[in-house]
């Protein structure tokens, strides 16, 4: 997967996070509003994987999702992915809130952006 590629699915998985988590929009929009956290390697490769899990979960559900029968079907599809999702932030010893607040710092920080993108591409390499 290129670079251009897996930087768009790190914005899509992170729409599809805010979604999918049991977090209040208040919740969501209060985290958006924090400062930029500090972030560790270790960190950042936890992100990393939980990000590639995360996609692999939603690449699995978007069709199911879109193509539902019924709203309640759909609820129940959204319900299932959003707890592997959790699972695989858990799994990293992350929770939805940090995953959040790592995104932003991400995003803020085009030298972190970079370092993160790198290791995505490496963890995709090695799978």
């Amino acid at each position: 997967m290129k670079i251009n590629m897996v930087r768009r699915h790190l914005i899509l998985t992170a729409a599809a996070l805010f979604l999918g988590l049991s977090l209040s929009s208040n919740g969501v929009a209060q985290i958006m509003q924090e400062q930029p956290a500090n972030v560790s390697d270790i960190e950042l490769k936890a992100f990393a994987k939980a990000y590639i899990e995360i996609d692999k979960i939603r690449s699995a559900y978007e069709p199911a999702l879109m193509g539902a029968q019924n709203p309640e079907q759909a609820v129940n599809l959204k319900k299932e992915a959003t707890t592997k999702m959790e699972a695989a932030l858990e799994h990293q010893g992350l929770t939805g809130e940090r995953f959040v607040m790592i995104f932003q710092s991400v995003n803020a920080d085009p030298e972190l952006r970079g370092k993160t993108l790198k290791i995505i591409e490496d963890e995709l390499q090695t799978q």
